[in-house]
């Protein structure tokens, strides 16, 4: 996973190429269960300036607040480090395969917080900038929605 994070949990994908993407999960103190967010990042990757700062933001406010937060890197585990951005940029294809791939990955990513202790399941949301909002968008449609339990 990129960022250097220590507290990472594999996130199992339905991918023919990658059995799993990471996730770096921060809870706040005490049992729970606690509400959940889920972030999809820019598609630029990890070691963006940007990106970096909105992670540390995040991590700082929501465990805070109350939130366990899980941030997602789908693109290292790919070896797409430097994120999708030029690929997306090519084509309105391109930058739609990747945002439902998004979508897909953010499935995931819930799969595997509802299974964890401390986490409840039935309070997560999705939080996503760039072309992870339109990800965000895209899980959260009806016909996605109905697609998954």
């Amino acid at each position: 996973m990129g960022g250097g994070y220590t507290n990472v949990i594999a996130i199992p994908v339905d991918d023919p190429d990658t059995k799993a993407i990471a996730g770096a999960l921060f809870k706040p103190q005490g049992a729970g269960p606690f509400p959940a967010v889920i972030y999809l990042g820019f598609c630029a990757g990890f070691d963006e300036q940007v990106e970096r700062a909105v992670q540390k933001t995040l991590v700082e406010r929501l465990p805070a607040k109350g939130f366990a937060t899980l941030i997602v890197d789908p693109y290292t585990p790919r070896g797409q480090a430097n994120g999708v951005c030029d690929e997306a940029d090519t084509s309105d294809s391109d930058a739609h395969r990747y945002e439902l791939r998004g979508a897909e990955d953010a499935y995931a990513a819930l799969n595997a917080l509802a299974k964890l202790p401390g986490i409840d399941p039935k309070r997560v949301f999705l939080l996503g900038y760039g072309h992870a909002g339109n990800s965000a968008i895209l899980a959260t449609d009806s016909h996605a929605a109905a697609s998954h339990p």
